[in-house]
């Protein structure tokens, strides 16, 4: 994980790296030390209707959060998509993706958390704006 932060984090950071590397070690040892830290399974609720979905497409450590109601689901994607046109194509990918083969398993695992029988929102940061589809008339 730290390997991936500093490759990523290199370009935009520069020779502040090192103080931001030792930020987020300061920042978990004190979340270590304050018990401050609550480990949940993928898929496991948080909340009432409310579990994390797996999806390291853009970093190893990435997870959408899959909201159920009675009447919708909501997923929370962030940055585990980037358009729309993935969720029938999901081995597009974008010239920020370190890895495409785990963002097409992202975009697969939203796909396959689209409810059948209640209308389905996704939530992307990098969906067109505002970042809220739809997918009631959406078909695998």
């Amino acid at each position: 994980m730290n390997q991936e932060f500093e490759k990523t984090m290199s370009k935009v950071l520069g020779e502040r790296l090192p103080k931001a590397i030792a930020g987020r070690h300061k920042w978990a040892a004190w979340v270590q030390q304050n018990d401050q830290l609550n480990i949940i399974a993928e898929g496991e609720n948080f909340l009432d209707g409310c579990s994390f979905l797996y999806t390291p497409a853009h970093r190893t450590d990435h997870h959408a959060v899959l909201i159920q109601s009675a009447d919708c689901h909501i997923i929370v994607a962030a940055d585990a998509i980037r358009c729309k046109e993935q969720l029938k194509h999901p081995y597009l990918y974008s010239q920020f993706e370190s890895n495409p083969k785990r963002m097409e398993e992202s975009v697969q695992t939203i796909v396959s958390n689209i409810s059948d029988d209640k209308t389905t929102y996704l939530f992307g940061t990098h969906i067109e704006w505002h970042g809220v589809l739809s997918l009631s008339d959406f078909t695998r």
